[in-house]
């Protein structure tokens, strides 16, 4: 394995989005894509495997969910967010859950790009992981441009001038008897606040 630090390394590059975060991204975009999943953490009925190979096939879809794998080779995120972006233009809505790592180049390079930046509270929890990650984790939209018919075959489009849009994503607690003390996150959740400041 390469010589990075462990808070970039996993054996494995699979890890299934958490369901609860899914469901409220796919409550607002409806999404009929997963753009990078495999058999068995596919979250949508159409999905791009790895054989399909996302970052050349177009997605031809109206908005596609993509938790890319946070490997750094074969151009990494930095590839998964520049086609990202050319999906987009292509009038996909892309929604993508990314580690927060504000650092990197392919964050300034795609992400300050984005139409809305979504910054996850606490530390997410993959699939059936036992700890949560060992970074933060945000998620990034992507919209199509808004284009208006013009006179003698003209387009205009429209370029918003204040993005990207900043939230954060805070989970709350519905049952008091599943918080724990002094959080807004239930024992069995699958995000980890105990990482935060």
């Amino acid at each position: 394995m390469t010589d990075i630090p462990v808070y970039h390394r996993s054996a494995r590059q699979d890890w299934p989005t958490a369901r609860w975060l899914f469901a409220g991204l796919d409550a607002e975009h409806r999404f009929d894509l997963d753009a990078a999943a495999s058999p068995h953490n596919a979250l949508c009925p159409r999905y791009l495997t790895e054989k399909d190979d996302a970052l050349t096939v177009p997605w031809d879809a109206r908005a596609a969910f993509c938790n890319p794998p946070y490997t750094r080779t074969n151009g990494g995120l930095d590839a998964w967010l520049a086609n990202a972006r050319v999906e987009a233009a292509r009038d996909v809505t892309v929604v993508l859950l990314v580690p927060a790592r504000t650092d990197d180049g392919w964050w300034v390079r795609h992400v300050l790009h984005a139409d809305e930046v979504r910054f996850i509270s606490g530390r997410l929890r993959f699939g059936n992981a036992t700890e949560p990650a060992p970074f933060p984790s945000a998620v990034i939209v992507f919209r199509p441009p808004t284009r208006y018919a013009g006179p003698k075959g003209t387009t205009y489009t429209l370029r918003s001038l204040t993005r990207p849009v900043f939230s954060y994503l805070e989970r709350t607690v519905l049952d008091p008897s599943l918080a724990v003390p002094g959080s807004n996150t239930p024992s069995n959740s699958d995000t980890d606040h105990s990482t935060c400041p």
